[in-house]
């Protein structure tokens, strides 16, 4: 129902049924590392660093969402934020820490929200970039990239060290935490994990190991009802915690073995598409085999590309802010826009109805561009002073959101989606 935008300077809170902005809290000047709310919804904890020099600000910043107001500052006193988490009850937050990227001195310190009374400080060895309460707010989780820690969240004793690391998450159920398994090391570069192990909180045992061979993954999370856990990479992959296999998504490897980085998924999930030199290559998330060759007949390469919300067209957008047209299911391009932008193609959106294809390029071209995705004819230009990042039309098709920045801001626009 809500969208929370952490931007720089302001805190946004959107409506998403009404598509109004509920409110907006303005922030210390910096950027937002992480951000962790309470189970009621009603407390939100951020880390922030801060852009004044020479000494910047980090902080954490507790808010009540409810008074719409900051209730507490926690200063960093000289150390970076990276990670925070927010017990279940709003009570106790944890933050990771070091005085510089590389340093010796990283700790997890935790507060006591109420009292502003720092609680305990934890040495880790290692940066931290994971943080989690159990639901229950019994547990706490430590994620480094060496090691993950569970903790006794009433004494803050270390119950177990897990041979896994970060991202580290638990169950709904509180019974078991999912965290990424160790990592190989080849030709000197940390990049494959062997997979995502599930511990036993109370007797720090292995479970079961899920996700085997997979790529580095950047989040795990749990689906409703927590039967199935989601790991996010290079690919996006789902996984029954009862039986082991896999649900949804592939990890793809190309003819040599190699991984297959994919740019772009179709809306039902069984299509992901690659980009390389030679073409785009279309593969089959459930067979995980390679069905199709687009070849590579654009005079520059792919920076963009987005699916209909059918599935049937794939539009892609070229560094030379040229756009095509391919058909899915002819397995061919089956068009070329009558006009392209002056620079690379940052981003692409089609309307609810396929009918409409909104393009953005860099800030050296200052337009969005709206085409008629069956004729390839350019309908609108909205002028824009942004570099846009991203673009999104409403679920009715009235309204356009475009992301971008100028200069050190960041901001989401909404716009008439007809007349800009």
């Amino acid at each position: 129902k809500y969208l929370m935008l952490a931007v720089y300077e302001k805190l946004e809170l959107w409506n998403l049924v009404t598509k109004k902005k509920s409110f907006e809290i303005s922030l210390k000047p910096g950027f937002v590392r992480d951000l962790a709310f309470s189970a009621d919804g009603e407390t939100l904890a951020l880390v922030m660093n801060g852009m004044e020099h020479p000494e910047p600000e980090n902080i954490v910043q507790i808010f009540d969402l409810k008074r719409r107001a900051l209730t507490r500052l926690i200063r960093g006193e000289g150390a970076e934020f990276y990670s925070v988490a927010l017990s279940p009850d709003g009570k106790t937050v944890m933050a990771s820490s070091a005085a510089g990227m590389g340093d010796k001195d990283e700790k997890v310190r935790v507060w006591d929200v109420a009292g502003n009374r720092l609680i305990t400080s934890i040495p880790t060895g290692d940066l931290v970039f994971s943080l989690d309460f159990s639901p229950d707010g019994r547990w706490a989780a430590v994620g480094s990239n060496s090691s993950t820690q569970l903790y006794d969240a009433a004494t803050w004793e270390k119950k177990t060290d897990v041979a896994a690391h970060d991202p580290a998450v638990f169950t709904p159920d509180s019974r078991n935490l999912a965290c990424s398994s160790t990592f190989e090391i080849l030709h000197g570069i940390s990049s494959l994990v062997v997979g995502i192990r599930l511990v036993d909180v109370e007797t720090g045992t292995l479970v079961k190991k899920l996700a085997r061979n997979a790529e580095w993954s950047t989040e795990v999370m749990f689906g409703p009802g927590g039967d199935e856990v989601r790991v996010t990479g290079v690919r996006r992959s789902a996984w029954n915690l009862r039986s082991g296999t896999r649900t949804q998504g592939l990890f793809f490897t190309d003819t040599q073995g190699n991984t297959a980085y994919t740019n772009g998924d179709s809306p039902d999930q069984t299509l992901a598409v690659q980009k390389t030199d030679k073409g785009l290559r279309i593969w089959d998330t459930v067979t995980g085999q390679m069905i199709h060759t687009f070849p590579a007949e654009t005079s520059s390469s792919v920076s963009e590309m987005r699916f209909s919300h059918s599935g049937r067209y794939l539009v892609t957008g070229t560094w030379g802010g040229e756009l095509h047209l391919w058909d899915m299911a002819q397995r061919t391009r089956i068009l070329t826009f009558a006009g392209k932008h002056k620079n690379m193609i940052t981003a692409l959106a089609f309307d609810p109805d396929d009918r409409l294809l909104y393009s953005a390029s860099d800030s050296n071209d200052d337009t969005i561009k709206v085409w008629n995705a069956a004729t390839g004819a350019l309908v609108h230009n909205f002028k824009t002073e942004r570099s846009v990042t991203a673009l999104e039309t409403s679920s009715d098709g009235t309204l356009l959101m475009v992301a971008g920045f100028t200069g050190k801001d960041h901001d989401v626009d909404v716009l008439n989606a007809s007349s800009g």
